[in-house]
């Protein structure tokens, strides 16, 4: 009795760490970082630049986009000739310090033997920071939609949200499923691990249970005895099936409600469609109208 009873205090340690998990949901790393994005249609491509830098929010944004022409070079076979219109508009969000989304930005860059404009967008950044030998050193990443040379870009609609809905209540009905899918790794584990946890011990403690209503029969003299165990299991049993199905419905609220690691949908555009445009020469808005 006393093991179960343990593992019944860890199980409620679990859940306290569990539920404290949900203030540091806002900072989860966005599921664009990992996992690739398809447009629409082919006039452009989806890329996740990636740089670690022992400095601040400027130098990554900066080495962010040098990085970005890198990746551009190598999967389009373009030389990149120049960057520009790279001035930073910066606001607060929550007291970080974020660059202006959806911005244009433009590069100048060699296609077939012609020097073209290519417009690329920045969509999205996530960073967060480690310590190396005492520096401290960030893990800085950008999603960039970029046009592909020399096509006239179509850019989607895309907007990122961190809510998901029956889509994370219909993956809990396995516990713990719907918050790991979210990309709340630990809440989903501490989940899925004390759900395994309380019916291993309801299975437990009713099979402790039926072995002393059996010795019950076969001792009458020890009946007393045996029969106070036996409700003591019971007790147990009962308390472990309350506190799985509050658990499970707790998982299920919680994978429909709860805010999970930010991700991106994509749409096709609305047409007619009016989007930034920015070249060596000018920037400014135009209407297209696709079919």
């Amino acid at each position: 009795m006393n093991k179960i009873l343990c593992l019944l205090l860890l199980f409620v340690v679990c859940c306290q760490y569990t539920f404290s998990q949900t203030v540091r949901d806002n900072r989860l790393k966005p599921k664009w970082v990992s996992e690739s994005l398809k447009p629409t249609n082919s006039s452009y491509k989806f890329y996740v630049s990636y740089v670690e830098v022992n400095g601040g929010i400027e130098i990554a944004r900066a080495q962010s986009k040098a990085e970005l022409c890198r990746i551009v070079q190598r999967e389009e076979n373009i030389t990149v000739v120049e960057e520009f219109d790279t001035q930073s508009n910066e606001y607060n969000d929550n007291g970080s310090s974020v660059e202006n989304i959806n911005k244009v930005y433009n590069l100048k860059v060699t296609s077939d033997g012609k020097i073209v404009d290519l417009n690329y967008i920045k969509l999205d950044e996530y960073w967060d920071e480690y310590y190396n030998n005492g520096i401290k050193t960030l893990r800085f990443y950008t999603l960039y939609a970029v046009a592909r040379p020399g096509v006239e870009p179509r850019f989607d609609d895309v907007y990122f949200t961190n809510r998901y809905g029956i889509k994370g209540m219909a993956r809990s009905l396995v516990p713990g499923w719907g918050q790991l899918y979210k990309g709340q790794k630990v809440k989903g584990a501490c989940i899925m691990g004390g759900e395994v946890l309380l019916i291993g011990s309801v299975i437990v403690s009713e099979n402790l249970r039926s072995s002393y209503i059996k010795k019950m029969k076969e001792q009458p003299k020890f009946f007393q005895t045996y029969n106070s165990k036996a409700d003591n299991w019971a007790n147990i049993r009962n308390v472990c099936i309350g506190a799985a199905a509050a658990l499970y419905v707790y998982n299920l609220i919680d994978a429909a409600v709860s805010p999970g690691a930010r991700y991106a949908v994509v749409k096709k555009a609305k047409l007619p469609v009016m989007q930034p445009v920015a070249c060596r020469d000018f920037s400014g808005i135009s209407l297209a109208w696709y079919f």
